[in-house]
């Protein structure tokens, strides 16, 4: 259950904070009965014992109370859809302190069930469904089979800002606009679910909802609720939780750095074009020992470079503002390219490059500029790990069985131990037996992860501690793309949030 371990960490700090004032209350007593007023020991010991007594059946009541108030609230609703207690009020959740999401979940989910039930009151009686529903203080908004919202209760139309009556009887995508952080979309599990299942949920996290006004971007948790045979008619329940000040903490860290980062543009790629023309004009006239620093400066102009575009694109995935315009390309040209572009920060470090491709590659939809950034962070930081004394970092691609086109990147450095491995494409994780050692914002591998996505790929790593790491990913064969297009179209735009919101895969 999602809400379970919010529930059960309000369980534990309620009784740990009950427990620790009862402890202070008995030492405060023993040290005011013994040091302050010098009483009996057998008088304290009567004291305390009383006090703990008294102190015991006090908790016990106000525990009780306070505790089973969540399990009071489910009983309740579900007394409110029993077909023999229909004089049951609906439960009210807005004065629940504890488990209050939980509770409205299963709430909801109790709902689900009675009003898939053919003989429950609830077919019949209208009113009942919309008490009931507009009871919970979390957002819920009901479709039928065409995706045309059925009933959507109070607290979704606060959250939304529109009255029902604008919204019943509209196409779910008319009025809402989901934008998802990966192809795990809501059409891509209802296409799944109408095929393969009869009852289905599916939970998603970190969703960004735009409303009407520009600036009421909500970032949500969702969660909907499938029934392929419901009597009510109602074919998907979503249940929406705000997480809009929760997911903005990044976001405007994320924001404050951009713009500070920003200005360092224009003066890094000054400096880089300055290194540029001295390499030009002293080539051949410097000694070893100068032309190494050359090198050392172009290769950290360089990592500075990746360092901003790394910030700024970071920026723009989490303000939805990254789209890519996918075309034809040759893929090895493409990895070629990336290779050659960070083969002097690999000599720096004494690392060869191979690359491995078969002849027989399709080409792909890809847009070459932020495919090169993933290129680019994968191959930085298998430069960074691979350890001194690991020489050869091995670049190969194939195309899979499933026709996808895969590229894997492998070094035979630190390697990254099993504990960490779910955590290294989240924003700003940084392992921490090496963050001291090896430099990096932790920034990399999230930005790589959101570019292949819009892609419509996948990324992954396998690892072992002292062996070294292989990172690999897929992109689509152009064909794949070239089939969605509609004739006269230039190119396909793909956001980097996934693919394009709603029922539509493509945009122009």
């Amino acid at each position: 259950m999602k809400y379970f371990k919010s529930f059960k960490r309000g369980v534990q700090l309620h009784l740990g904070l009950i427990l620790l004032i009862n402890n202070l209350l008995l030492v405060a007593i023993y040290i005011v009965g013994a040091q302050l007023l010098d009483l009996p020991s057998s008088m304290l010991a009567i004291i305390l014992a009383a006090t703990a007594l008294l102190s015991m059946l006090i908790i016990t009541f106000v525990s009780t109370n306070y505790l089973s108030k969540p399990m009071d609230t489910i009983g309740r609703a579900v007394n409110y859809v029993s077909p023999d207690k229909s004089d049951y009020a609906a439960p009210v959740l807005d004065d629940l302190r504890l488990g209050r999401e939980l509770v409205a979940e299963l709430s909801r989910e109790v709902y689900s069930i009675a009003s898939s039930v053919k003989n429950s009151p609830l077919i019949s009686s209208a009113p009942n469904e919309n008490v009931l529903m507009n009871s919970l203080s979390i957002p819920i908004i009901m479709m039928d089979k065409s995706q045309k919202i059925t009933f959507i209760n109070t607290a979704a139309s606060n959250f939304i800002g529109k009255a029902a009556t604008e919204i019943i009887n509209k196409n779910m995508y008319d009025v809402f606009d989901f934008s998802f952080s990966s192809d795990d979309t809501y059409d891509s599990w209802l296409n799944q679910t109408r095929t393969n299942s009869a009852v289905a949920s599916k939970s998603w996290s970190h969703v960004r909802l735009p409303l009407a006004d520009p600036t009421g971007l909500k970032q949500i948790d969702m969660t909907a609720s499938y029934s392929l045979d419901s009597a009510t008619g109602t074919e998907v329940t979503l249940t929406l939780y705000d997480r809009t000040l929760d997911y903005s903490k990044d976001d405007a860290s994320i924001s404050f750095v951009a713009i500070a980062v920003h200005e360092l543009r224009n003066p890094v790629t000054l400096l880089r074009g300055y290194i540029d023309v001295f390499e030009e004009e002293l080539s051949g006239k410097l000694n070893v020992e100068l032309a190494d620093f050359m090198i050392k400066m172009q290769v950290a102009a360089g990592q500075l470079s990746t360092f901003i575009n790394n910030i700024l694109n970071v920026s723009r995935v989490e303000n939805d503002k990254l789209s890519l315009e996918l075309s034809e390309q040759k893929w090895p040209d493409i990895i070629q390219g990336a290779i050659n572009g960070i083969s002097m920060r690999a000599k720096v470090h004494n690392k060869i490059i191979e690359f491995v491709a078969p002849t027989n590659l399709p080409t792909v939809g890809v847009d070459s500029v932020s495919i090169y950034e993933v290129l680019s962070n994968l191959l930085d930081n298998a430069i960074k790990y691979s350890g001194d004394n690991a020489g050869k970092i091995v670049v190969s691609t194939l195309l899979t069985k499933d026709g996808l086109v895969e590229t894997k990147i492998q070094d035979f450095g630190v390697g990254i131990s099993s504990n960490v491995l779910p955590k290294l494409f989240e924003k700003f994780y940084r392992n921490h037996r090496t963050q001291t050692s090896v430099g990096g914002t932790g920034l990399g591998l999230f930005l790589s992860k959101a570019i292949v996505n819009a892609h419509g790929g996948n990324i992954w790593v396998d690892s072992k501690e002292g062996q070294g790491s292989t990172f690999g990913f897929t992109v689509l064969p152009y064909v794949m793309v070239a089939n969605k297009l509609k004739p006269g179209n230039d190119g396909i735009t793909r956001n980097a949030h996934g693919w394009i919101k709603n029922h539509s895969l493509y945009r122009r």
